[in-house]
This record gives structure tokens, C-alpha cells and sequence, in this order.
């Protein structure tokens, strides 16, 4: 039996004593459980997850299906009880108000193209002197497959095709990993890259760099995969050695850990800087940085089941980001784990194995659906080096002196456009600012003159008071 048997068996007892369904009679005669066979991307090299539908015998009496046919044939494979070969069904007999489960594959050959192709099928069934017809649709996407990648000498993965990544992508310590604009990077299930060397990762707005699950169909109707955290590992920047590493308009989202950066104490820290990025509904954590000096500029770092951004080790700058956890806050479930009660931002300047940790904070957003969602972890907080100057931090008042200038958000202040998914209307999370938001035109404008431009190219400074975080305000009226 081939591998599509072996799907419909098991198919089959898993749907077995549902034949007979409770539906009104009518004189209609062939009945499909739906108008229409969608299929979400397939990626050609792979082919594609089974579709099932149901066809009926609406009517009382039995029906003679003198055959079952593909207008086309080139694309689809259908198994009807379980047969494969449509010669063999011919005259097939079935009886009134019974019911058939008819189960679709869909396989596009591999082309040289990177972008998705639509391709076309019908069913016809043809029964007592009428043809019924479904249609079939799928789209496919032409991918370069990676299967436990070890990159060996300096690459670049110029992301002509999306990639598909399976297992995983591993670098030398001695190599550097460039990744270039528009890359898109779809993870298999626990998928990882671990960069041991250096990583230039440099996308554009127009074209940004992507990491995201492969699971490209709905987990629920209107609700699709792509909401789901933990589909893939995450990014792991383990260097043993010095090394300069840059994140520029990259998209991580929907792993277990977005990106965990990493070195052992006793070197000389390696450098991260991470500008106009976004790391996003991750299962644990969003950004981990330990022993690296990191500057992260213009970032959208959001909904982690623990901390959006944990830090211990080096020195940390962050400038004009927007850093929020309001992960499960949803009217459907999405995750296999839930929120826990802990700060959306982390410093620890505890540990004894990693290197002092300074942080110095301008102009950002730290917020979530906890009470606390920053902590500031350190022996004598008066004593503390670090900086934390004109953020909007929802979170008890800090009274230290290393605290300026900060907006404290109340329960109560309005903040962003939306923290919540709604699954009947679509609204999905939205971390731009409020009109009414406390972060509105109270910017340190110094600061913002550094960087006039906000991480979607918004200018902060046209109306001469920008906003704190990594989003200026703009009303759709403009």
C-alpha cells in the first residue's frame, strides 16, 4: 500500500460509523459538503497536507455515479473509498441519504520561480444523466530547501526563493552568515539557525528579512497558523569569538524563543545591533541577550509567555522601542502555553557567571497585561550604573536616581491601538500608538532628532513633538 493508502486507512477509521449523516432529503441528488476545495500553499517540493470533503446522495432513493473525474488531472490526487483509480469506480452505487469522504492531495512540480502560482481543478461527477462539479484550488510556492545546513565558509543566502528550513541551519565559529533583503525563511517544526560566527542580516522596509513557521494554513476558520507561537525553535547567536553582528528590518515571529543571543563570560563581548526589527508572539522569550554588548534601535519586541527582553551580561542600549506582552490575550485559544506573571523587560546584574550588566534606556515603550513588566534586578539599586531616561513604563514608580523623566502607565491610561485578538472580527494585535496614548508627543526630542525616523519610516519630527517607542503617531486621516 502506498503512503496515500496508508493516509485514507487511517483517515477512514478515524471517521469510520459517520457515513450516514442527519440532513434533509431533496431531490437535488449529488450534494458536495462544500462549493469549493481550497487548499492553503503547498511548497512544490514537498507536496501537501490530505484535504477531506464529503459528497452526498441527498435523495432518497440510491444513486448509479456512472464516474468520478478530474477536468484537468494535473495537479491532484484523489482517493474515493479508498480507490486511487477512477476506472475502477465506474457505476459506483450509492444509496439514498449515504455519503462518501473524498480525500485530495495536491502536488506542483518544482519550477525556478519565487513567487505562488494558482493552479485549477474540478471534480465532475457524473450520476444519472447530471455532472456535478467542485472546484479545486491551490496555491504553490516554489522554495530552496535547507535540511541540516552546516555552513562551513562565509555565505550569502541571497533569498531568491523563500527558503524552507528543515532541522536546522548551523554555521562555523570562523564564517559569517550575510542574509539579503527579502529573504523569507519558513521554519519546519522545531527548526533552528545557529549562527556561530558572525551575522549581517540587513532586509529593507519594502523588503524586510522573514522567520516565520511553515504552516501556512488556518489552525481555525479566519484564524491562521501564522498567530500560533512555538512553531519553530528560534535564532540562535552562540559566537565563540568576538565578533560585530547586525539585525536590520528583520521579522521574527512564532518561534519558542525569538532571538537568543549568547557567549561565555571571560571573552571579549560580541556586538549585536538590532534597528527597525520586530520579534514577535514567541512561546518563552522574544530577545535574550547574555555577555553581548547589544543596541537596539526603532524595534517592536512583543507577546512572550515570559519575558519579551532579557538581559544579563554587557552592555544595552535601547533607544525609541516599543516592548509590550499581552500574549493569550485573546477570545480564542492559540498557544500551548499560557502568559505567565512576569515582567514584559528583565535586567539581571545578579548573576555571578556573567559579565556587569549596564543598561541605558531612552524614548521606550515597556508595558504589558501584567502589574510589574519591568524589573530591574541588581544588589544596590542606588548604586546601579545604568541609565533609564524618558521611557513610558507601566510599572510601579521607580524612585532611583538613575530614573528620569519617565512616564509611570496606570491601569487605566490608554496606550496602544489594540492589545487583544478577536477572532470574529480579525483584529489582531496592533502595538502603533493610541490617539489618546500617554506615549504621544513626549519624546526627549533630542533624542528623536538621532533618529528622525520611526521603524515604518514615519517622521518623528514633523509636528516638532514625537512620540516614545518605536511608532510615531499617525492619523489614517493623513
Amino acid at each position: 500500500m502506498n503512503r496515500f493508502g496508508y493516509i485514507f486507512l487511517f483517515l477512514l477509521l478515524l471517521f469510520a460509523g459517520c457515513d450516514k449523516d442527519n440532513f434533509v432529503y431533496t431531490e437535488q441528488g449529488i450534494v458536495f459538503s462544500q462549493d469549493t476545495l481550497c487548499f492553503d500553499t503547498v511548497f512544490t517540493e514537498k507536496g501537501s497536507t490530505t484535504r477531506i470533503f464529503k459528497l452526498y446522495n441527498s435523495n432518497r432513493k440510491d444513486i448509479t455515479i456512472q464516474r468520478f473525474m478530474l477536468q484537468d488531472g494535473r495537479y491532484f490526487n484523489i482517493n474515493i473509498d479508498g480507490e486511487s483509480n477512477m476506472d475502477n469506480l465506474k457505476n459506483y452505487l450509492l444509496a439514498g441519504g449515504d455519503s462518501l469522504f473524498v480525500f485530495i492531495e495536491a502536488f506542483i512540480d518544482p519550477q525556478d520561480r519565487s513567487v505562488p502560482v494558482l493552479v485549477e481543478d474540478k471534480l465532475l461527477v457524473e450520476a444519472d444523466n447530471n455532472t456535478y462539479s467542485m472546484q479545486i484550488e491551490a496555491y504553490g510556492q516554489y522554495v530552496e530547501i535547507l535540511d541540516r545546513l552546516h555552513i562551513l565558509s562565509d555565505t550569502t543566502l541571497q533569498g531568491l526563493k523563500p527558503y524552507y528550513v528543515l532541522g536546522y541551519v548551523e554555521t562555523d565559529s570562523l564564517t559569517t552568515l550575510t542574509i539579503n533583503k527579502g529573504a523569507v525563511f519558513y521554519m519546519g517544526d522545531s527548526a533552528q539557525f545557529i549562527v556561530r560566527g558572525a551575522l549581517n542580516a540587513v532586509g529593507t522596509l519594502d523588503e524586510p528579512i522573514v522567520f516565520r513557521g511553515s504552516r501556512t494554513y488556518n489552525i481555525y476558520e479566519r484564524v491562521p497558523y501564522d498567530y500560533v507561537s512555538g512553531l519553530w525553535s528560534g535564532i540562535f547567536l552562540l559566537p565563540e569569538r568576538n565578533t560585530t553582528n547586525k539585525c536590520e528590518y528583520v521579522d521574527i515571529h512564532s518561534a519558542t524563543v525569538g532571538l537568543y543571543c549568547y557567549s561565555q563570560n571571560g571573552i571579549e563581548l560580541p556586538q549585536i545591533q538590532i534597528t527597525n526589527s520586530r520579534i514577535h508572539n514567541n512561546a518563552i522569550y522574544g530577545l535574550v541577550i547574555q555577555n553581548f554588548d547589544a543596541k537596539v534601535v526603532n524595534s517592536e519586541i512583543t507577546n512572550c509567555a515570559r519575558n519579551c527582553v532579557y538581559l544579563a551580561g554587557g552592555r544595552h542600549t535601547f533607544i525609541h522601542n516599543t516592548i509590550a506582552s499581552y500574549f493569550n490575550s485573546s477570545n480564542v485559544s492559540l498557544h500551548s502555553i499560557g502568559k505567565e506573571n512576569v515582567s514584559a523587560m528583565f535586567v539581571n546584574n545578579l548573576s555571578k557567571y556573567n559579565a556587569k550588566t549596564v543598561v541605558n534606556m531612552s524614548n521606550n515603550i515597556v508595558a504589558g497585561s501584567s502589574r510589574h513588566n519591568f524589573t530591574l534586578a541588581t544588589p544596590l539599586p542606588e548604586y546601579y550604573i545604568g541609565t533609564f531616561h524618558n521611557n513610558c513604563l507601566k510599572t510601579d514608580t521607580i524612585e532611583n536616581t538613575q530614573f528620569t523623566a519617565n512616564v509611570f502607565v496606570k491601569n487605566n491610561d490608554e496606550l496602544f491601538a489594540n492589545t487583544f485578538f478577536d477572532r470574529r472580527t480579525g483584529e489582531y494585535y496592533n502595538f502603533s500608538l493610541d490617539s489618546l496614548s500617554v506615549a504621544r508627543d513626549t519624546a526627549d526630542i533630542e533624542i528623536a532628532k538621532l533618529y528622525p525616523f520611526d521603524r515604518l519610516g514615519h517622521d518623528r519630527l514633523a509636528d516638532g513633538k514625537p512620540d516614545i517607542g518605536c511608532y510615531e503617531y499617525k492619523d489614517e486621516e493623513e
